[in-house]
């Protein structure tokens, strides 16, 4: 009765296993991963130099298998080398260690973090100065435009009607031995000085505001967001440190920092 019942539950149980290593990923093995159609079709397309091909195929080996480690190598070196967008390129590199934290390539895919990081704060860097540069430069124009307000207003004054003449008798000089044979001297006549008007450094006026906010569509990522707006990937991702590149959702809100014009 034992064996029979045994042999009754592995027949229940059979279907649940069949569909479950049918529908599962069981791609964990780097030379598995490396064997799947698209992966196949990136390596080819990095060798031809179609590296914007590359990555599609890449991302599509993903899709297929999403535990591939090795597809997330690839697409980390290529958006780090090809794109220049190192904070995509940290990503798949954390993705690749957090699968395979004890790869052979390890240690190279730490190394490579580090200097992404570093080439990431620069544009960081870069950016907060020209925010700053923005906001002295709007400072300097509002200081500027109250100024020459002033000086209209003073403008728009009526003048002063000169004092009337008075009775008094001329001033006569001083007689001394240094000014024998000499005329009467007398004190010059005060002038109005002119009004002159008030040089500022001139600024060229900035833009209102420092960001402004995109809603997320189908089919969109930082990258295409940051270039659609003509601003720096890494101004985006400074502008959202909450935000994780490859997990946008349609209709979340997105701060785009105000480009310079």
């Amino acid at each position: 009765m034992t064996n029979l019942a045994v042999a009754c539950r592995a027949l229940i149980l059979l279907p649940a296993i069949l569909w479950w290593s049918g529908c599962t990923p069981m791609t964990t093995l780097p030379e598995d991963e490396e064997k799947e159609s698209h992966f196949m079709a990136g390596k080819s397309r990095v060798n031809s130099m179609d590296y914007k091909g590359a990555i599609e195929s890449f991302e599509k080996a993903l899709e297929a298998n999403p535990p591939s480690a090795s597809a997330h190598f690839e697409l980390g070196l290529l958006y780090e080398q090809r794109e220049n967008d190192h904070a995509t390129a940290i990503y798949h590199y954390q993705k690749h260690l957090k699968l395979r934290p004890k790869s052979h390539m390890a240690e190279t895919v730490r190394l490579r973090i580090e200097s992404c990081k570093v080439e990431l704060a620069k544009t960081v860097a870069l950016s907060l100065v020209n925010q700053q540069i923005h906001a002295q430069l709007n400072k300097l124009t509002m200081e500027n435009t109250a100024l020459r307000q002033q000086i209209e207003q003073l403008k728009a004054q009526p003048a002063q009607p000169a004092p009337p003449p008075t009775n008094r008798p001329p001033v006569v000089g001083v007689i001394s031995p240094n000014n024998v044979g000499l005329p009467p001297t007398t004190p010059p006549a005060s002038r109005p000085q002119p009004l002159m008007a008030a040089s500022t450094p001139s600024a060229r006026p900035s833009v209102a505001g420092t960001y402004q906010t995109y809603v997320v569509r189908p089919g969109d990522n930082l990258k295409r967001i940051a270039e659609r707006h003509g601003v720096a990937l890494s101004a985006v991702l400074a502008a959202n440190p909450g935000v994780e590149p490859r997990r946008l959702r349609v209709g979340q809100a997105i701060r785009i920092p105000v480009p310079n014009r």
